[in-house]
């Protein structure tokens, strides 16, 4: 028997799981002393500061392994992008394990290569702007308090999350559990915004780094990759 947290989408053909597995012995299946990963990659480091007040019942709660999953990368760093992704991909190919629902992983690659995807001079109200919705915390799974410069707007089915530093945009994710499609007026801001920014929207555990703004926004909007 394998249990795992979730299965949460498909990206390019491969399953996107979220967290730690384990399996036990079945004919021809796993051993029961084995330790499986539901991702093959997971970011270096989470945030560690935390807001003075508690978490709110409108606060975006994720586990700390999905941080920076799906998220935007500044173009400039896709030679370190390329080298993770190929990191990915031998874990992948190499550590993968499939199964009749998915597929877990002896290993997992941390990615070190891009501590700071973004630079982007960004207020809190212009990420507002930009989404249209009004700003939540965004905390981690465990923690009783939000993430400090963090906040996380709901733009119809889809839930965006910014890390804002000094003014400055340093982090914009995508969170796992959304859905397409984008809504239309929202769609058009954020592509406008990634075009000007030169932003790359990548899936890590994927390894699917979309080609171009318009690929990209195709997702967003619920056409197809």
């Amino acid at each position: 028997m394998v249990m795992l947290r979730l299965l949460l989408t498909s990206l390019a053909g491969c399953v996107v799981l979220a967290w730690a597995a384990m399996a036990t012995a079945q004919p021809g299946g796993l051993g029961s002393r084995e330790v499986f990963f539901s991702t093959p990659t997971i970011n270096d480091a989470v945030p560690d500061a935390f807001a003075g007040g508690p978490l709110t019942a409108s606060a975006v709660v994720t586990h700390e392994d999905d941080w920076r999953q799906f998220e935007f990368v500044a173009a400039r760093f896709r030679p370190q992008m390329e080298a993770e992704l190929r990191s990915i991909g031998e874990i992948w190919t190499q550590h993968g394990v499939r199964l009749a629902k998915g597929t877990v992983f002896r290993k997992v690659h941390v990615r070190k290569l891009i501590p700071a995807p973004l630079s982007i001079p960004l207020s809190r109200a212009e990420l507002a702007a930009l989404f249209g919705g009004q700003p939540v915390p965004f905390g981690l799974r465990g923690h009783s308090r939000p993430l400090r410069d963090v906040h996380a707007v709901r733009s119809g089915g889809l839930t965006f999350y910014g890390e804002i530093i000094d003014g400055r945009l340093r982090t914009l994710g995508l969170d796992l559990d959304a859905r397409p499609p984008l809504q239309t007026d929202v769609a058009a801001r954020l592509e406008s915004f990634i075009r000007k920014n030169g932003l790359v929207l990548v899936h890590w555990p994927s390894r699917n780094a979309f080609a171009s703004p318009e690929s990209a926004m195709r997702y967003l909007r619920g056409q197809g990759g």
